[in-house]
């Protein structure tokens, strides 16, 4: 019905973690967290790693986390693009809003456990390793790909309309 990746880009302090892009699938109106790359990207390699996942996943839509410095990687993703004369994928800014990052973490850990988010075999191994750890009384958690899975849902619902038709016209090559 609908994919989408999401970049939730590390933040320029000096232990800052890694990066996470994910690539997600939404069947029957549930999302799937399909694919995972995370690591220490350059924004550059950031780019290049979600333009190989939007092309190997056949995804129309990138929303890219977008706090402080962070909006920049938007500008140079639609830079490139426009280098490569590369069409056919949206960029879109994706905020947090007010809910603070560990309210948003244990949020997901409850849709997950009612099924309202699901995780493929690939994506549950980086996951759990960061689930276990997980401590909501401590600021410094290693959390970047608990904080992309929050995104998936609200994302869905937030940009439903948009998702739909951009992946009928994707799959379709219509309109």
């Amino acid at each position: 019905q609908a994919r989408y990746v999401i970049i939730d880009p590390a933040t320029s302090k000096p232990q800052a973690d890694e990066h996470s892009i994910m690539m997600c699938y939404v069947i029957d109106c549930i999302p799937i967290a399909r694919a995972l790359e995370h690591g220490v990207f350059t924004p550059m390699q950031t780019i290049e790693v979600t333009i190989k996942m939007c092309l190997k996943y056949g995804c129309p839509v990138v929303f890219v986390e977008s706090v402080a410095y962070q909006a920049t990687l938007l500008f140079w993703f639609k830079y490139i693009m426009d280098q490569m004369k590369l069409t056919g994928i949206s960029l879109i800014e994706a905020y947090p809003g007010s809910t603070s990052k560990i309210a948003r973490i244990l949020t997901s850990f409850k849709q997950l456990s009612v099924q309202e988010v699901l995780l493929h075999p690939d994506v549950y191994p980086s996951y759990s390793s960061e689930a276990v750890a997980f401590n909501p009384l401590k600021a410094d958690n290693r959390d970047n790909v608990l904080d992309a899975v929050h995104y998936l849902p609200v994302l869905l619902v937030k940009h439903s309309d948009m998702l739909l038709e951009l992946y009928g016209r994707h799959v379709y090559d219509v309109g």
